[in-house]
Formats: structure tokens, C-alpha cells, sequence
């Protein structure tokens, strides 16, 4: 496989890529804790470029989600940092950006921290508006419409359960 193939290369980046779409591949396929490992195997390499970066990004991203279906809240803050701290490398697309920010909404709004949500949320709408991309929009919309969701202001609510149902 392409394990097998970077190894014989032998680029370290390349046994990177390989992880990080194993574990992608296995998040999709609702084998989170294979996914973990597998991702943290990706996260484990010490390639400092950009493309590795962005990897490392996007196994992270893989890893808040699986971390939080798995309930462990080590893992996913772990993952939070990797990518809170790669976003703003370039060769990062923004529907890539935008499903961090999705991810790690509904990660903080399952731990009831709503206002921090909605702070990072409201920051990453404005991070992202020159997408123009539908991708994008929806998945902040979506993020934005849980956090007023948890408000618990039934104003907001009502306004959230609408903006939802036309998404």
C-alpha cells in the first residue's frame, strides 16, 4: 500500500500523507479508535515544512472528531491545539478551515462551554468571509445556529431551529 511505498522511499512526509488519509478513511468508516491511532502515528512525525503542517492539520481535524464521538476529552483538546495552531498556514483550503471550526463547536458546545464557542465561531465567520464558498457558509451557519441553540434563549432558539431547517 502507500505505506509500503513511502517506506521504500524512504520520506518520512510521504509515511505522513499515508497515516493521515488511513485515519481519515477509518473516521469515515466509524473506526474511531483505529483512527486515533492511526492519526496519532501521523501527528508523531517531526516534518517541519508547510505541506507537513497541513497534514498535520488535517489529521487533527480527523482526530477532534473522533475524539469526541469517543467521549475522550484528553484526545480531542489535544487535536484542538495541533490545529488551532496550523489554521492560518496557507496551504490550508478554507472548507478545510471551516470544518475545524464546525468540529471544534460542536466539540465545546457538548461540554457546555457555549460562550466560547460562539466567540471562536463568531471570529472564524469573519476569519472565512471572503470564501464564497456554499461549503463553507453552511458549515459556519450550522455552527453558528447550534451555538445560539444552546443559548438557551428561546428567541435565539426558535431563530436557530428555523435557520437549521432551511440549511
Amino acid at each position: 500500500g502507500t505505506l509500503t511505498v513511502a517506506r521504500e522511499l524512504g520520506d518520512p512526509f510521504f509515511e505522513c500523507v499515508s497515516y493521515m488519509m488511513t485515519g481519515s478513511l477509518l473516521k469515515e468508516m466509524g473506526c474511531y479508535r483505529d483512527a486515533l491511532e492511526v492519526i496519532d502515528r501521523s501527528l508523531a512525525y517531526g516534518v517541519a515544512t508547510p505541506e507537513a503542517e497541513h497534514v498535520r492539520f488535517s489529521s487533527a481535524v480527523n482526530g477532534i472528531f473522533c475524539a469526541h464521538r469517543l467521549g475522550d476529552e484528553v484526545a480531542a483538546l489535544r487535536y484542538m491545539m495541533v490545529a488551532a495552531e496550523a489554521v492560518d498556514n496557507p496551504l490550508i483550503d478554507d472548507s478545510s478551515r471551516a470544518s475545524f471550526e464546525y468540529n471544534r463547536t460542536v466539540y465545546l458546545l457538548a461540554h457546555a462551554d457555549s460562550e466560547t464557542a460562539e466567540m471562536l465561531i463568531d471570529a472564524a465567520k469573519v476569519r472565512l468571509a471572503h470564501a464564497k464558498n456554499p461549503r463553507v457558509d453552511i458549515q459556519l451557519s450550522i455552527a453558528s445556529s447550534l451555538c445560539d441553540w444552546a443559548s438557551h434563549e428561546s428567541q435565539r432558539e426558535a431563530d436557530a431551529r428555523n435557520d437549521l431547517r432551511e440549511l
